[in-house]
């Protein structure tokens, strides 16, 4: 399965754990990888505040510098 399936990204967002969203999202980055699917998914009210609630600062630090770096 791809990671731009929108079923993975899907369930990503909804089950995944701040830090593995932070993880892929960041590894997406450095390889350059715009993750357009995955970055839509991220930037929704319902995952921002998820992130928020449950994320610590370094998950929330790298997603953002992930998402900077993508150009979202």
């Amino acid at each position: 399965m791809a990671i731009e399936s929108e079923d993975v990204v899907m369930k990503l967002v909804r089950e995944g754990k701040p830090q593995e969203i932070a993880n892929i999202i960041w590894a997406m980055a450095r390889l350059g990888h715009e993750a357009p699917s995955l970055a839509r998914a991220i930037e929704s009210k319902e995952v921002v505040t998820k992130l928020m609630r449950k994320g610590n600062s370094q998950d929330i630090a790298n997603i953002i510098w992930a998402m900077a770096t993508l150009g979202h």
